[in-house]
């Protein structure tokens, strides 16, 4: 499907993951340019940049590696209504099974969730074959909402992007919607009347 444009309402919304905010382990808010640079130039945390390209199979023809102790990645977006829906998540795999709850810590508007899914193993040394995680429920609220995933306590998978769906049609937008905690929707106010000739 096509990409929306911030403020669209849509029902479905894929959001990549090397689009997303990413923060070191110091807190710092990293900039594209710096996502395809560090933590080396060879293999950036944007795995289509660098001199060593991987990825390109994934969502948007790359994916977040590199992810390291202490790191977070935060996806925020809007919706028009409270509402349950489905979360996906699409990863890679790696070359032995991984418990993806092992690697990440995923809080939904600061509730914790678990995604008891296990993303199995190539048997071989590749870090970037795409995998889709089975959909888990989350609660959005109206407005803002964050999804964010802190490093956990071992290797996490590479982080490709996540799917947010809903079976109600265009309740989901990227930033720069109208809808936020801070301006909700207000009636506009009535065109004065032209007055009639006397």
């Amino acid at each position: 499907p096509e990409e929306p444009k911030p403020g669209e309402f849509v029902s479905e919304l894929l959001l990549e993951a090397e689009a997303a905010e990413l923060y070191t382990a110091e807190g710092k808010l990293l900039t594209d340019e710096e996502k395809r640079i560090l933590p080396d130039t060879k293999k950036p945390y944007i795995s289509s940049a660098g001199s060593t390209v991987a990825g390109t199979d994934c969502s948007g023809g790359a994916a977040l590696r590199h992810f390291s102790s202490g790191m977070k990645v935060i996806f925020k977006f809007n919706s028009e209504v409270e509402k349950e829906v489905d979360f996906i998540i699409l990863t890679c795999k790696r070359p032995d099974d991984a418990n993806f709850d092992t690697g990440y810590v995923i809080t939904v508007n600061s509730t914790t969730i678990k995604t008891n899914a296990t993303v199995p193993g190539l048997g071989k040394k590749e870090y970037f074959t795409p995998y889709t995680l089975p959909a888990v429920k989350i609660t959005l609220k109206k407005g803002l909402n964050v999804i964010t995933f802190a490093y956990g306590t071992e290797s996490p998978c590479n982080l490709d992007a996540v799917k947010i769906e809903t079976a109600e049609a265009k309740t989901l937008a990227v930033l720069g919607g109208a809808v936020t905690p801070e301006t909700p929707d207000e009636p506009k106010p009535e065109e004065p009347k032209p007055e009639e000739p006397k």
